[in-house]
C-alpha cells in the first residue's frame, strides 16, 4: 500500500538540512538523468611494477635509519604538507566513495608487519607528509590526499609537486597516478535499500523502479566530497523514513548525485510495445502518489509542450529508470 504526503516530508526536514550544511540552492530547472551504470571505476590500472616502486622502499630503508647514513633531501618538491587535514575526524571510508586519491606506489612486503614505521622512514627520506596505506583490489597502496576531482586545483597541484620530489638524483614519485573513488565503499549503511542490488533480490523480472527524488547540486558547480558525503546522508536518511512508512523504497549513489527511487517493476507493469505504453494498476498508484522527480525536495520547472503546441511550465514527473546490473 503506497502512501501519499512524504514530498512535504522529503522537503523540509532533510533539504534544510543540506542547505544548512551546504550553503547552496538549486535552479529552478534540472536535466540530469540517473544512468545505470556508474561512472566512477573501482579497479586499479594495470601497470607493470617499475623499479620507482623498488626506489620507495629503497628511500625508506636507506635513507631514514634501516642502517644507511645517507641525509634526507627533499630535492625540487620541497616539503610537501600533509593535504588531508580537512578530513580529519573519521569517516574515511565513505570518503573513499567521492574521493580520487594519489597512488604514490605499492608497500613493500616486508613493510606490511609494520606500516607506520615505513611511512615515518618514507616521510624523513622524501619530505612527504601525509602519504597513507590502504587497499583496494587486492593490492596495500601507498596513497597520498583526497580530491573532488582529478582537474581540481589542488589536485593537479599537488600531482606536479610529488612527480617532482627528487631525492639523490632519482624521483620516486615520477610514477604517481590518480585513484577513482572506490565504487564498493558506496553502497550505502543497508545494501537491501542499494538499487544496485535490486537485481539480485528481485530476480530476472525485475526491471525497472520509479524516480522520484535526487539530492545534488543545482547550480552548475562540481559537487565537493562534503557535499557527495551530504547527498549519500540524506537520500539514505529519505529511504529510511520511506521504508518506515511501508514503503519499498531504494537509494543510488551515483558519481555527482544520490538518488531515490520506490518500487520494483517490470514488463506486466510497464508494456512498452505499444504507444503510449500500458502500466499496471499498481504502477499508475505509484505515481498518483509520487507524482514529480524533486530535487532536493523541490519540484523542477521544466517546459513542455501541451495538446496544442504551446509552450508551457509544469513541474518535472517521476519517471522510470532502469534497475542497474
Amino acid at each position: 500500500m503506497i502512501t501519499r504526503g512524504w514530498t512535504n516530508k522529503f522537503k523540509s526536514s532533510i533539504f534544510s538540512k543540506l542547505v544548512d550544511r551546504a550553503g547552496w540552492c538549486p535552479i529552478s530547472v534540472y536535466t540530469e538523468r540517473v544512468t545505470s551504470k556508474s561512472c566512477a571505476a573501482g579497479a586499479l590500472p594495470t601497470r607493470r611494477r617499475s623499479c620507482r616502486w623498488t626506489l620507495v622502499c629503497a628511500l625508506a630503508c636507506g635513507l631514514a635509519g634501516c642502517g644507511g647514513t645517507g641525509a634526507a633531501n627533499s630535492g625540487s618538491g620541497g616539503s610537501i604538507p600533509d593535504s588531508n587535514g580537512l578530513f580529519e575526524g573519521g569517516g574515511e571510508s565513505r570518503l573513499d566513495s567521492v574521493t580520487w586519491r594519489l597512488v604514490l606506489g605499492a608497500l613493500p612486503a616486508d613493510a606490511r608487519a609494520d606500516p607506520n614505521s615505513f611511512l615515518e622512514r618514507l616521510a624523513s627520506g622524501t619530505g612527504v607528509r601525509g602519504i597513507e596505506v590502504g587497499e583496494r583490489g587486492g593490492s596495500t597502496l601507498l596513497l597520498f590526499g583526497r580530491y573532488g576531482s582529478p582537474e581540481a586545483s589542488d589536485a593537479k597541484r599537488d600531482m606536479a609537486r610529488l612527480r617532482a620530489v627528487e631525492v639523490n638524483g632519482a624521483r620516486p614519485f615520477a610514477g604517481a597516478f590518480f585513484l577513482p573513488p572506490d565504487i564498493e565503499a558506496a553502497r550505502g549503511r543497508n545494501a537491501a535499500y542499494d538499487l544496485r542490488n535490486a537485481r539480485a533480490r528481485f530476480g530476472s523480472e525485475a526491471i525497472y523502479s520509479l524516480h522520484v527524488g535526487v539530492y545534488a547540486r543545482g547550480d552548475g558547480r562540481p559537487a565537493s566530497p562534503e557535499d557527495l558525503l551530504a547527498f549519500q546522508e540524506a537520500a539514505e536518511e529519505a529511504v529510511e523514513q520511506l521504508r518506515a512508512e511501508g514503503q519499498p523504497a531504494f537509494y543510488y549513489h551515483g558519481p555527482t548525485s544520490s538518488s531515490v527511487t520506490v518500487g520494483v517493476f517490470g514488463t506486466p507493469d510497464h508494456d512498452a510495445t505499444v504507444n503510449p505504453p500500458l502500466e499496471s494498476r499498481r504502477l499508475r498508484e505509484a505515481r498518483e502518489a509520487f507524482p514529480h522527480a524533486l530535487l532536493n525536495g523541490r519540484g523542477v520547472k521544466q517546459r513542455a509542450r501541451d495538446s496544442r503546441g504551446r509552450v508551457v511550465e509544469q513541474l518535472q514527473g517521476s519517471y522510470l529508470v532502469t534497475l542497474p546490473r
